[in-house]
């Protein structure tokens, strides 16, 4: 009886996870024509339809694969859509400039970014079975293939496994995680798993949080200015130098940020990332009534500054905004970072290197504010390094 149990336990667990995928592409249809106010069951009228699902206010930094630089509106944008071969994602922009953008890769699957913001940008993307944010399970983030229908959870960390990262090793005890989180369906959503979706989702942050990154009872306390976090700070330094910095090497359960001189270590970062997906740094560099900020958002600025890709990103096609005006030419050697740095030190050693010698470093012996520089040892400079969505 108990096998005959566990079985129907496995179908009905199965039947669910099939009732969970929900694909949408391209399909003709005839409908009768309206004649008069009535249904005319003789003329009929051909037209191809899909579903999408609307996402908050984004701007897509990838290319393309088409552009109509008409003031179309939303359902001829999404016609536009459905009637170009390989299309899954659309950006409607209904500004000043009036484009409808086509994409072949959703920034949601792909290695690419989609940035929070722009007033009138809107993106849709074609339905797949990653619309429903619990299908992965434990902080895994879920991949749809939309050629083939398939999706698999990516970044499935320990101790957990499986298609939809809920299940576990021979010998894993994982019953004080699952016994916890039942009680919160906030945590399993994602609402509290980051400042970003704290802040989206009950209207502010205190200066310290308990988030859960993993979307379960595990949980990390962590610094939080409204709705970004921090990944490195450090208060004035003082007249006797700098002070000693902690770095955080990596995530767990219970872990605790310090209030302040603290920076994540690669792992952290690493770790982090995976279960985040952030989209923007913010370096930040305080002088007395000066606050001086640089922010990076574009897929490879994250791509470099989170381990993923070791090609420096090129000055002149960065995507990002701050309080200080920022020439790309001037640049040594067209590019951010530096080729002398280790490389697990580049989100804070020498990011921003201008040729008549202003720099932003937050390592070692390389302390120095962007734009203007200062003396290393001002004890009226502060930094910090954030992420946020």
């Amino acid at each position: 009886m108990f096998w005959l149990f566990f079985a129907l336990l496995l179908l009905i667990d199965k039947a669910y996870c099939s009732s969970l995928v929900s694909w949408s592409k391209p399909v003709n249809k005839s409908i009768a024509k309206l004649v008069d106010g009535k249904l005319d069951q003789y003329h009929y009228i051909n037209i191809k339809y899909g579903r999408f699902t609307r996402q908050a206010k984004f701007q897509a930094v990838f290319p393309a694969i088409k552009s109509i630089i008409e003031d179309l509106s939303v359902n001829e944008c999404l016609d536009s859509c459905n009637d170009t071969p390989g299309c899954v994602m659309v950006l409607h922009n209904t500004g000043n400039y009036k484009v409808c953008s086509l994409y072949d890769k959703t920034c949601r699957n792909d290695e690419f970014f989609c940035v929070a913001g722009g007033t009138h940008h809107t993106l849709y993307i074609r339905k797949n079975p990653c619309d429903d944010s619990s299908l992965c399970k434990h902080g895994s983030f879920c991949r749809a293939n939309f050629h083939n229908e398939t999706y698999f959870c990516d970044y499935c960390l320990p101790p957990f496994t499986g298609k939809h990262c809920n299940e576990t090793l021979p010998g894993e005890d994982t019953s004080s995680i699952l016994s916890k989180d039942q009680t919160d369906p906030d945590i399993w959503s994602g609402k509290k798993a980051s400042c970003t979706q704290i802040k989206k989702n009950y209207g502010s942050t205190a200066a310290r949080e308990w988030i859960h990154p993993w979307r379960d009872s595990r949980r990390v306390k962590v610094n939080c200015a409204g709705d970004q976090m921090y990944m490195a700070q450090t208060s004035k330094l003082t007249e006797a130098g700098i002070p000693v910095i902690t770095e955080i090497p990596e995530l767990y359960d219970g872990l605790e940020f310090p209030d302040n001189n603290f920076k994540m270590g690669r792992k952290a970062i690493e770790q982090y990332y995976k279960l985040i997906r952030f989209t923007k740094y913010r370096f930040g560099c305080f002088n007395g009534s000066i606050y001086s900020d640089f922010i990076f958002s574009r897929h490879n600025y994250q791509k470099y500054f989170t381990f993923m890709s070791d090609e420096r990103p090129a000055a002149c096609q960065w995507y990002g905004w701050g309080s200080d005006d920022f020439d790309c030419t001037e640049h040594v050697d067209g590019r951010f970072s530096s080729p002398y740095i280790n490389s697990d030190d580049r989100l804070y050693d020498r990011i921003y290197n201008r040729t008549n010698g202003e720099t932003y470093s937050f390592h070692g012996d390389h302390w120095a504010c962007f734009g203007p520089s200062k003396p290393i040892l001002d004890p009226d400079i502060s930094f910090d390094i954030r992420e946020f969505s």
